[in-house]
């Protein structure tokens, strides 16, 4: 593969392949050299079932979150999404949700929200699953920033987590095919 389209970056790379595996087990695996998105070698089978039952989207652009709301429902990716104006809505909910023992199975997590941003919002849901004696929500962080050293940082941080750069402007078409890549690639991941 010379160069391809990174759906987690949103822009063209020279992937990279590698060998991956415990030495007994191994397979090759074709990367992004940025964010470390693998590359599909093939066409999955087509999903029955949505990927993640509850979806949480919390973007302060009501465009933005009603774009990925449809995306996901649409390619039954998530079977209901609850969508949040900012981080501070979306850690009430999970709060509720967790009095009934009920949680979401994905968050979706734009970077830069007014009142409480992403990367705060994921620090206390880490807090409230430890409390709860919860296994980590996979959480894919959206943004239009180029994935970096330190955003790298953050997501290994606060994993199970990827990165998805919406882009300048997201075109509904085109974020709902990245969605369903990246999300791919998160689930085979074990997030």
């Amino acid at each position: 593969m010379d160069r391809a389209f990174c759906p987690a970056c949103g822009v063209v790379v020279e992937p990279v392949s590698m060998t991956v595996g415990d030495g007994v087990e191994s397979e090759e695996v074709t990367r992004c050299p940025t964010c470390g998105f693998v590359f599909p070698g093939g066409e999955g089978a087509p999903v029955e079932a949505p990927l993640y039952a509850r979806v949480a989207v919390a973007d302060d652009m009501e465009h933005v979150r009603k774009a990925v709301a449809r995306a996901l429902l649409a390619q039954r990716l998530a079977g209901t999404v609850d969508e949040f104006a900012d981080g501070g809505g979306f850690i009430a909910a999970v709060r509720r949700l967790s009095a009934t023992g009920d949680a979401y199975q994905l968050a979706i997590l734009d970077l830069h929200m007014p009142i409480i941003d992403g990367l705060k919002a994921a620090l206390a849901l880490r807090q409230l699953e430890r409390q709860l004696g919860w296994s980590p929500t996979p959480i894919l962080f959206f943004s239009a920033i180029v994935c970096d050293e330190r955003l790298r940082g953050h997501l290994a941080a606060l994993g199970p987590g990827f990165y998805l750069n919406k882009g300048v402007v997201a075109v509904e078409r085109d974020l709902g095919e990245r969605l369903r890549d990246v999300l791919a690639h998160l689930a085979r991941r074990g997030g």
